[in-house]
């Protein structure tokens, strides 16, 4: 998966924004697997160590992806009390 400046710059802003939680969001990507688009969600966990998308704003992102002929293509969460490397918690969940 391969994103732009931009995109990777307003992620780390909304990352920046959201702490002291965990900032969260979608990547939706086109054909080529180039990011395109970024959802920035809210983490209705409201937690610094822990996320979960808003529901109801993932079924928007789905929505508007598809519309525009894209797909969801990952997510994305910041770590505000810890470094860029996945947690256990992460690795687990990427394994199920």
């Amino acid at each position: 998966m391969r994103l732009t400046r931009d995109i990777r710059d307003a992620v780390i802003a909304h990352s920046r924004a959201a702490m002291p939680e965990e900032g969260c969001g979608l990547l939706a990507r086109d054909g080529t697997g180039l990011v395109c688009h970024a959802y920035f969600l809210a983490n209705v966990e409201q937690s610094p160590v822990r996320f979960t998308v808003d529901p109801d704003g993932h079924f928007a992102a789905l929505r508007h992806a598809e519309s525009n002929g894209w797909h969801l293509g990952g997510d994305f969460h910041s770590h505000p009390r810890s470094g860029a490397m996945p947690s256990r918690t992460d690795v687990a969940g990427a394994l199920d």
